[in-house]
């Protein structure tokens, strides 16, 4: 408490000295106006006026310290007049809050001309109320195109003037701008090759008869060959579903609205094509690059896919989220479908991973080979705040202040003192942290040795959880690259629980794997302020002709490489999506020369076969068949030799041997006539329970005590 109390003196002074230097840069060292404007009181005023309950204790660890700065009711405040010489910023309530004397004009007006002392643009008026005026539609607006609507006078309108006379236009008068949104748009791009025919100089040899001699020329390779899914349709669709996290069957209505409408399975089909087709070589490329970063965020969330084999409907999935952290390169976000929640699979997807984990206290992280473990002091917090009895929450008048109020306030002083780390660098906030922090985490594990909880209350699973982590904990001070909590990853997590409370469920294993990829490619992109829907189309317009090239992969097609930032930066236009198709249709066309090449080649090779077929020779010639992408990181499967015997209810036993395996069926059959002998006038819970009770026996007899574990 002491120490808390010290710290808030400490910050009403600097408060004090903020208020003093603002003072002065506004309005001069010796100027009386400062004491008109503001009163003579300080912030320490406000102080020594302050209840030292806890909630105002809070309000000085959360910044929000106010003082009587306000005039009296019955005077008013003598606004002090402002000369016109004075720069700018060095007017109220334009300048920046705490603006060093040293930034005014020693020349006093004599640079009141065109060249300014300072270079640096005005800062946006004020409305008054500490926020910023709203930008005109026309600022808004500057990057839309533009159309104009005129309005004729209706005769009807118009005045008599009384004399003999007409009216003549003198021009029009502007009324006013509007932004129109036009819905939807679907149009029919019908697509020509030219056809080139040959006109000999001569007459053609006899060989080619009376047959003319054409050419076509190549068209770009389309997504699904043989389909007509565009690269635009592509965009749309992913962008919909996954970005604006609207179901297949609402854009399906929405199709039917704007007049075409294409099938929530079929939507459903094409995106996931696109991926394994496509998009899952950018996905490995992403996590190639992740896993040599130094500062990974880790958590996870549920999920739920209907069709799995081996799996009940109602089963429940996860989708692992993955961010690298704040180590001043390119942000990454990854998401990863896995059946379950064992650590198994993020040891998997973070093999070779070497730096630091940033995660909450699941114990799946804890295996992760060669990585550093650092825990998440929001958690912390929050396990405090749900330990403070609600009865003192609600208590009005002075009370004490309990324990887990007490470890709450030292949670907040460390995420407060975070907020003077948050300018420096990586060095300078290590640095700080090595000053600052660690005497109060000192302090803060101090305290929590000294207490005694009572046994099985929130408060001693706060405290156990502080102390079991304490190594985690302290982890944050050796990099200053580190933040205090994990929730950039839970931020991660929202956007999919968006998709997943409008969706419901994934229907199968593609379709949560595929929106895996999808969040991935749209999230990293957001992240590295590129536009989303411009870095789709660019995929879907790059990818077919370029899936097996890493290299151009890794240089070109990642949302941080210069090609993507100087094709997807902006908004998203039909200029924009030319540039794009520009460059691409000649990847495009290029591949589809060697799809051409192959299915020639497949032809010639076939004939070839007939042909030796018919003398006797069997050959056979394999059709060129679609490269399809799957994860390149597999998790690990199980122990070599083990097999699982399922039959009839749920009764699953792992095995490793022939003769338990026997064992096993025999007491499956035995299971069967246990069936049969409790079928008649017992109830079901009655019957289940005889049926587990003496096949537990029976298994234990049989088996010998050579099973470790049986799960009915």
């Amino acid at each position: 408490a002491k120490a808390m109390l010290a710290e808030k003196d400490r910050i009403i002074s600097n408060l004090n000295e903020i208020l003093s230097v603002n003072r002065k840069a506004i309005f001069g060292p010796d100027s009386e106006s400062t004491a008109a404007l503001y009163g003579s009181a300080s912030v320490s005023d406000a102080e020594n006026e302050a209840d030292t309950s806890a909630s105002d204790m809070d309000d000085v660890l959360s910044g929000d310290v106010s003082g009587p700065c306000d005039p009296p009711a019955d005077e008013e405040p003598a606004v002090p007049e402002v000369s016109d010489s004075l720069p700018v910023e060095a007017q109220p309530g334009n300048g920046p809050a705490g603006a060093p004397e040293d930034d005014a004009d020693p020349e006093g007006s004599e640079n009141n001309g065109s060249d300014s002392h300072d270079d640096r643009e005005p800062a946006p008026p004020s409305n008054g109320k500490g926020r910023k005026d709203r930008s005109s539609l026309e600022e808004l607006a500057k990057d839309l195109p533009q159309e104009s609507r005129f309005t004729r006078c209706d005769p009807a309108d118009l005045p008599d003037p009384g004399v003999p006379g007409r009216w003549v236009h003198s021009g029009w008068k502007e009324d006013g701008s509007f932004i129109a949104k036009t819905p939807a748009e679907y149009k029919l791009v019908r697509n020509f090759k030219e056809v080139l025919e040959f006109v000999p100089d001569d007459a053609l040899p006899e060989e080619y008869g009376d047959s003319t001699l054409r050419a076509e020329a190549v068209s770009p390779m389309k997504l699904i060959p043989g389909g007509n899914y565009s690269p635009e349709q592509a965009a749309s669709d992913a962008f919909d579903r996954f970005m604006m996290h609207i179901p297949y069957y609402r854009n399906e209505n929405a199709g039917k609205t704007f007049g075409f409408a294409v099938s929530r399975s079929t939507e459903a089909f094409r995106l996931c094509e696109c991926v394994s087709r496509y998009l899952m070589p950018v996905y490995n490329t992403m996590h190639k690059v992740m896993i040599l970063r130094d500062i990974i965020h880790a958590d996870e969330t549920t999920t739920q896919v209907l069709h799995e084999p081996g799996r009940k409907a109602s089963s429940k999935s996860y989708m692992f989220l993955y961010m690298t952290g704040d180590d001043g390169k390119p942000m990454i976000c990854m998401f990863d479908y896995a059946p379950g929640r064992g650590e198994k699979y993020p040891r998997a997807f973070l093999k070779g991973f070497k730096g630091i984990l940033f995660t909450d206290s699941y114990a799946g992280y804890n295996n992760v080979d060669k990585s550093m473990r650092v825990k998440c002091y929001a958690h912390l917090r929050r396990k405090l705040f749900d330990a403070i009895p609600r009865e003192a929450v609600k208590h009005a008048g002075p009370r004490m202040i309990t324990d887990a109020e007490t470890g709450f306030f030292f949670c907040n002083q460390m995420f407060y003192m975070e907020r003077f780390f948050a300018d420096m660098d990586a060095d300078e906030r290590k640095n700080a942290r090595e000053v600052w922090l660690r005497p109060l985490l000192d302090d803060f594990y101090k305290w929590l040795e000294s207490l005694s909880p009572a046994g099985g209350s929130g408060l001693e699973k706060a405290v156990g959880y502080a102390l079991n982590n304490r190594e985690e904990f302290y982890n944050v001070l050796l990099d200053g690259r580190l933040v205090l909590s994990n929730n950039c990853a839970e931020r991660l997590a929202r956007f999919y629980s968006l998709s997943r409370k409008s969706s419901l469920f994934h229907c199968s294993v593609a379709g949560a794997e595929a929106s895996a990829v999808y969040q991935s490619l749209i999230r990293t992109a957001q992240a590295n302020g590129i536009n989303v829907y411009l870095y789709l189309y660019a995929l879907f317009c790059f990818m077919p002709a370029k899936a097996d090239d890493e290299e151009f992969i890794m240089n070109e097609m990642m949302p941080w490489s210069e090609r993507m930032v100087r094709l997807c930066s902006g908004r998203a236009s039909r200029n924009a999506m030319e540039q794009i198709w520009e460059e691409a249709s000649p990847l495009l066309i290029e591949a589809h020369r060697k799809i051409i090449a192959a299915k020639r080649e497949y032809r010639e090779m076939k004939e070839m076969a007939d042909c030796m077929e018919a003398h006797g020779y069997a050959v056979e010639v394999k059709k060129p068949e679609i490269k399809r992408y799957t994860k390149e990181w597999a998790v690990e499967e199980e122990t070599a030799g083990e097999e699982t015997v399922t039959a009839g209810m749920p009764v699953t036993l792992r095995v490793s041997d022939a003769d338990t395996s026997k064992a096993l069926n025999s007491l499956l059959e035995r299971r069967k006539d246990l069936l049969k002998t409790y079928a008649s006038g017992v109830s079901s819970y009655q019957l289940e329970k005889q049926i587990k009770l003496e096949f537990t026996k029976a298994a234990q007899a049989a088996l010998k005590g050579t099973l470790e574990s049986a799960v009915i």
